[in-house]
């Protein structure tokens, strides 16, 4: 990997509230929590993964020469993008890279993600669950939640182990390509193998899955654009004995950052 010419810092960091329930009104979640779509990552079964850091560092991907594009926004959330991500990974996304055709970047948006965002985040998605299902427990709450927002307290989170990577994709000009019509960008048209998506997004996110997939990367497969190795959840969906990341610390020049 070739080393980037060091660009501006991050911003800083802000309070926020991720909206990624913001299409929640459009469409009745299902009212029996018996029936919850996991994907097979429950908490259950995410939460008896054991982790067995192997003490790889983050790498910051703004300063690699990747071929890879970095978002500059998020479709749901506002905090600013964090790109530091196991240095695997970055190598797995520039071999993901190189598998797509000429025109097409992958996008990254996002990849470590500190604790203390992701627990405002599962706080956020329980907080919105618990309004729209007052009836439910709060054992059912905590699944629901984690299927869309990782609970930190059941494994380590799969952003703050530096191996997951939220991703789009763009053309040659920036534009994103379609991933999602004629749905919006939300928990509808989230799953990767949604039904509902056009047959352009559907060939998108076939473009996105071989190239992904063929560098080693896993799919979470409630969200098309989550993508790991390492983690709790890459363990559960490989069957690997054992995740490789757990939680690390932000990175010095994250730490130094002062609070909004």
């Amino acid at each position: 990997m070739k080393r980037r010419t060091k660009s501006k810092e991050f911003h800083p960091l802000e309070e926020c509230l991720c909206a990624l329930f913001s299409a929640a009104g459009e469409r009745p979640v299902e009212a029996d929590p018996s029936g919850l779509e996991t994907y097979g990552e429950g908490v259950d079964r995410v939460s008896g993964v054991p982790v067995r850091e192997n003490g790889e560092p983050l790498v910051n991907v703004a300063e690699l020469e990747l071929g890879v594009s970095l978002a500059a926004s998020h479709p749901w959330s506002s905090f600013p993008r964090v790109y530091w991500v196991r240095r695997s990974v970055a190598e797995m996304l520039e071999a993901a890279q190189q598998r797509l055709p000429d025109g097409v970047h992958l996008e990254l948006l996002e990849g470590y993600r500190p604790l203390r965002i992701q627990r405002r985040l599962f706080a956020a998605a329980y907080g919105h669950l618990r309004s729209r299902h007052p009836r439910w427990t709060p054992a059912q709450l905590r699944e629901a939640a984690n299927v869309l927002v990782a609970d930190p307290a059941v494994a380590p989170p799969p952003h703050s182990t530096g191996g997951a990577v939220d991703v789009m994709l763009v053309d040659a000009h920036g534009q994103r390509l379609d991933m999602t019509s004629p749905l919006p960008c939300s928990e509808a048209s989230a799953p990767t193998a949604c039904p509902g998506v056009s047959a352009e997004a559907r060939a998108n996110r076939a473009l996105l899955v071989e190239a992904l997939s063929g560098a080693g990367l896993t799919n979470y497969p409630g969200e098309w654009w989550h993508w790991s190795y390492g983690e709790p959840g890459w363990a559960v969906r490989t069957g690997a004995p054992h995740a490789i990341y757990g939680p690390v610390e932000p990175p010095a020049a994250f730490r130094r950052r002062p609070a909004a």
